[in-house]
């Protein structure tokens, strides 16, 4: 075959140059498979429910590309290992698609491996790499309170939230009553999967008394916190919003058809926040949303429809 090196060993039977084959008396053939390496080319990221293409390059002892050879990629370990084949181009590239990505949802990175078997001319090689997972977080809760000196209260709560995979939580309470606090219909839940975290937080009717300060009342709170990952180009954004039915604070009237984020009313000693919004640390993005923040020193902190979701590793 063209890509087996041949080595020939030739003995003379006459003294002197003698170009006339016939008189050589012994000759020795060897043929010699030739060395190959490989090396994963990505992709760096990948998600789950979503296709990949696997890259790797083969190449010979000398570093040229090795052509129409064939050479399998696989995504992942074990059980959740997933596999595709594809031959060599001339520049020495394999590359086919994993059709919808499966990994486990408690991971946030996943191996990759190259495999070339060898054959009559070459001998095998094999390659390895890893690809950052996205995955996604989030929490929400649709009331908490915490009442100075006294632990903290907190009612319809979803937990912290961490996965790569399509999941839904959520928790509610049909009503509760605390020293503080009336609340009724609460309701709270984290969205995940296919390139996005959504956070959301809702309560029917609200009524915060605390001593010193004027009775806070909100009605048909919402609090939305979505953040995405664009599948393809891996390109992360965060968003808020917050919409209130109504608004009084004793018993006067406030405006909320249309709230800027982080909105802030004074009342005595203390703060009301609405659409309170925070970027999420360590996140590629992620953005938390507090719908009604109450802030009183020395008195009580309550939050009223809180919402967080985050997305990691994209890029």
């Amino acid at each position: 075959m063209e890509c087996t090196i041949t080595a020939t060993a030739v003995i003379d039977n006459l003294a002197g140059p003698d170009p006339n084959a016939a008189n050589d008396t012994a000759r020795a053939e060897t043929h010699v498979l030739v060395k190959t390496g490989l090396k994963v080319n990505g992709p760096a990221n990948v998600a789950n429910d979503a296709p990949a293409t696997l890259k790797a390059t083969l190449t010979d002892a000398a570093d040229r590309p090795v052509k129409d050879r064939p050479v399998t990629l696989t995504l992942g370990t074990g059980t959740a290992a997933q596999s595709c084949q594809a031959r060599t181009d001339a520049a020495g590239v394999a590359s086919c698609v994993i059709a919808s990505v499966a990994q486990p949802a408690t991971a946030t990175s996943v191996a990759i491996k190259a495999s070339f078997t060898g054959d009559a001319c070459y001998l095998p090689s094999d390659a390895s790499g890893t690809a950052k997972l996205l995955y996604y977080t989030g929490r929400s809760h649709a009331l908490s309170v915490k009442p100075i000196l006294l632990p903290q209260t907190v009612v319809a709560d979803t937990g912290e939230v961490s996965t790569s995979a399509r999941s839904t939580t959520e928790k509610t309470a049909a009503a509760i009553s605390l020293a503080l606090v009336n609340a009724k219909a609460l309701k709270a839940g984290v969205v995940t999967g296919l390139g996005s975290s959504t956070g959301q937080a809702t309560a029917d009717e609200v009524s915060i008394g605390l001593p010193g300060l004027p009775v806070i009342k909100v009605a048909g709170v919402r609090a939305t916190s979505t953040s995405t990952c664009a599948l393809g180009t891996y390109t992360a954004s965060a968003s808020g919003t917050t919409t209130l039915g109504s608004l009084t604070i004793g018993g006067v009237s406030h405006p909320v058809a249309s709230i800027a984020p982080n909105t802030v009313i004074r009342a005595g000693v203390a703060t009301i926040t609405l659409n309170e919004q925070r970027p999420v640390a360590g996140t590629s993005a992620g953005m938390l949303v507090n719908a009604v923040h109450v802030s009183a020193p020395a008195v009580a902190d309550v939050v009223v429809s809180s919402a967080r979701s985050g997305v990691h590793n994209c890029p």
